[in-house]
């Protein structure tokens, strides 16, 4: 349906209403169309004409689950879906701007438009990595999985028209280090692409961060961030810190990291147990994180400084429960 929608408006001909009522309703209601299997106690469920993608979207998931001491009571689906954005003048010229405005909103309530804890959005165009790397895309969808593991829930604060959203930050938190842990493991990402996240900020070059509760807290790109291979785009900020001590869990024995993990999951779950302590307990220090680089003080000639700090901006929430 979304060829035959696109083959239309590329003519630049009105298309029948009929065809996008029926667009718009496999949208808002995937179920209806969709095709599901479960396999591992996780339910997938991909449009007509996507199975061949199931083994691809499978892999990372099954390569976090081998991991885990005990699963969330809580079961997953991974679920492809249409962007709300897909609805655009492109599709909808020369109809009238009601009923526009009555597909507009079936589409805003459509599952993907809503953080969820209990499901990973693949956008239908994104995924399979569309002009993108599939790996990065493993490695999405083995974070969004092992986020799911260690019930770090996607949560966002933002403009109620939705121009603006922050997706939380676990800030020295435990789990958020694990599930790093957990997605590296499923997918194994060179090591190098890895480290190029943290975005120069050994250097101080293209240092990120994000303020959480008046600090300034520096962040990591995993691959694949930017790419939009899941959706909606709120999941947690990762964290330098949590990277670093996931990185540094890597170089572990694998079956030391498994005991220590499954002899105090339900502890290691719990927002409030620190990354100092899941270092303490595999018995390493906890893996320092650069300090932002020092603002400039002297603009050079013909230069403007803007050094975002404490207070410059809105702030991303914590991650909690």
């Amino acid at each position: 349906m979304v060829v035959i929608c696109l083959a239309g408006a590329l003519q630049l001909r009105p298309i029948p209403t009929a065809e996008l009522n029926h667009l718009v309703s496999e949208a808002a209601d995937p179920a209806s169309v969709q095709r599901c299997t479960t396999a591992n106690h996780v339910r997938y469920c991909l449009y007509p004409g996507f199975g061949r993608d199931l083994p691809s979207v499978e892999a990372p998931v099954i390569g976090v689950l081998a991991q885990l001491p005990a699963r969330p009571d809580q079961p997953l689906t991974v679920r492809q879906v249409l962007s709300p954005h897909l609805l655009d003048s492109t599709l909808t010229h020369g109809h009238p701007k009601r009923q526009v405005s009555q597909w507009q909103a079936q589409m805003q309530r459509a599952p993907g438009n809503a953080a969820t804890a209990s499901a990973i959005y693949l956008p239908v165009g994104s995924w399979p990595a569309a002009g993108g790397r599939l790996a990065d895309a493993h490695f999405d969808v083995a974070l969004a999985a092992a986020e799911w593991a260690v019930r770090l829930p996607p949560q966002a604060t933002g403009n109620p028209n939705g121009l603006v959203f922050l997706p939380c930050v676990p800030l020295d938190q435990a789990r958020e280090a694990i599930a790093i842990w957990l997605a590296i493991l499923a997918t194994r990402p060179p090591a190098g692409e890895l480290q190029d996240g943290l975005g120069g900020l050994e250097t101080g070059h293209g240092f990120q961060a994000v303020e959480v509760r008046n600090s300034m807290v520096p962040t990591w790109a995993y691959p694949g961030s930017g790419a939009s291979y899941i959706t909606p785009a709120v999941v947690p900020q990762t964290t330098a810190a949590g990277y670093l001590l996931a990185s540094a869990m890597t170089n572990l024995p694998q079956q030391k990291v498994a005991h220590v993990l499954k002899s105090a999951w339900v502890m290691w779950l719990n927002w409030h147990t620190t990354d100092a302590q899941l270092a303490a307990a595999l018995g390493i220090r906890m893996p320092s994180v650069p300090a932002p680089p020092a603002p400039l003080r002297t603009p050079k000639p013909g230069m403007t400084i803007v050094q975002p700090g404490p207070g410059s901006g809105p702030q991303n929430p914590l991650c909690t429960a």
